[in-house]
């Protein structure tokens, strides 16, 4: 394992790899790992506390740094190992969780025994109607941040520990999305009903513990303003800074500042990146066509559309969609 502030992605976990598509936006797997001393890991196969898919790995002690396209939540349900994060090591035992957001590297040394539930997701469908999310305890510094905004804090994975009950509230949701990730027709409303149930406990269980030096953008006024170009978005109305200033008593300059001070992004780099981010789960699950797709979100043409995609997603709006959307569409 790379030493401590100096970790590089030797792997990107692929959405294809996890098996995520807009039909099955969200999985929970289960790896169980051989203690040091080569025995079997102390979560017996019939551990009530395993969850979806598991596996057995043996003679594997390291994990080496990589990331993900896609979120990954992962709780320890067993043993224990060092977790090795670009700005921090820690160990981790029962009851440890991780947010690791895309493209956050991370990797894992000394595994002893340890049993590991991750909850998978796709970001798309994370991130897409979020706006009912940002008042709930916790959720923008743990989950939203990385993903929507651009400071330096946010390149933090939150790791913290959850109460017995906590983590049994977690696995109780997640087996409930592994039962319905199983079936033929798989209903993706259940699973988000069941994710949004498990990320306001772990907001919940992150607002207990303390922010951890990540700024909690909870400001009332950060709030409208976020929901004010989030609806001008779903509009496919064009955002004027003045106006939005206007409607949080804020001058046009200081909001501005404040704004990306709070954010990491102007106003308009962020309305654009949530653009992007609603083209991307259009894509995935509208019928409509590339042209259909940019002029709803307020695009001048599909060439303009096709250009401020590939500079966020590093792909063609249409290769997008045949990579990430299901065949059984």
């Amino acid at each position: 394992m790379k030493s401590q502030y100096a970790l590089s992605a030797e792997e990107t976990m692929t959405d294809d790899f996890e098996r995520l598509t807009n039909i099955r936006p969200v999985r929970v797997l289960t790896h169980l790992f051989d203690t040091l001393e080569g025995t079997p890991a102390p979560v017996p196969d019939a551990s009530p506390d395993i969850c979806g898919q598991y596996c057995r790995v043996e003679n594997r002690h390291e994990i080496a740094p990589h990331d993900h396209q896609h979120y990954e939540i992962a709780f320890v349900i067993g043993g224990k190992a060092q977790h090795c994060t670009p700005r921090y090591e820690s160990v981790i035992t029962r009851g440890t969780v991780m947010v690791i957001a895309p493209g956050k590297v991370h990797g894992f040394s000394h595994i002893d025994g340890i049993g590991i539930v991750n909850c998978l997701c796709l970001t798309e469908w994370l991130l897409h109607d979020v706006h009912e999310l940002w008042a709930l305890e916790g959720l923008i510094p743990l989950f939203l941040a990385a993903g929507m905004f651009a400071r330096p804090q946010n390149a933090w994975i939150p790791q913290y520990q959850l109460t017995e009950e906590e983590l049994q509230t977690c696995l109780r949701e997640m087996r409930d999305i592994a039962m319905e990730w199983e079936r033929q027709d798989p209903a993706c409303t259940y699973m988000k009903c069941s994710l949004e149930k498990l990320i306001i406990t772990l907001g919940r269980a992150f607002a207990r513990t303390g922010p951890h030096g990540i700024q909690n953008t909870s400001r009332e006024w950060i709030r409208k303003a976020l929901g004010s170009i989030e609806q001008r978005v779903i509009e496919g109305l064009f955002p004027e800074v003045s106006e939005v200033a206007k409607e949080v008593g804020m001058a046009p300059q200081y909001f501005s500042r404040t704004f990306k001070e709070l954010t990491g992004l102007s106003p308009m780099a962020y309305f654009q990146r949530r653009r992007v981010q609603h083209a991307s789960w259009l894509l995935l699950n509208a019928n409509s066509s590339v042209t259909e797709v940019a002029h709803e979100l307020g695009f001048y043409d599909a060439a303009h559309f096709s250009r401020l995609f590939k500079r966020y997603q590093g792909m063609a709006p249409r290769a997008y969609r045949k990579r990430h959307r299901s065949p059984e569409v």
